[in-house]
């Protein structure tokens, strides 16, 4: 049986732990989070700009609720392109959740 390696990534000002999975993901949520708090759908934008192949809406919020480095703290209403209404996630990053 194979143990999965942690490796711990320097970027900024703390350190991240991550496991083999989306490491780049990972890295680009973390200093867009230090910029303030951003919803999911802001986030989500933000990565689909930066990759090619970005990140689908699904793996997002499988990624920022299973990071402990990453935290929610609220929550708000977004309008669709349908004029409909939805509610997304507000996240932050831990180490500046007052802000």
């Amino acid at each position: 049986m194979t143990q999965i390696q942690f490796w711990k990534l320097e970027y900024g000002i703390g350190m991240i732990d991550m496991g083999r999975g989306n490491v780049k993901i990972r890295a680009l949520i973390w200093d867009k989070l230090g910029h303030g708090n951003f919803n999911t759908c802001q986030i989500r934008e933000h990565i689909n700009d930066k990759y090619r192949y970005g990140v689908c809406s699904q793996s997002l919020c499988n990624i920022l609720s299973q990071t402990p480095d990453f935290i929610q703290v609220g929550e708000e209403k977004v309008a669709s392109i349908t004029g409909s209404r939805y509610t997304v996630m507000i996240w932050a990053r831990k180490d500046t959740e007052g802000r």
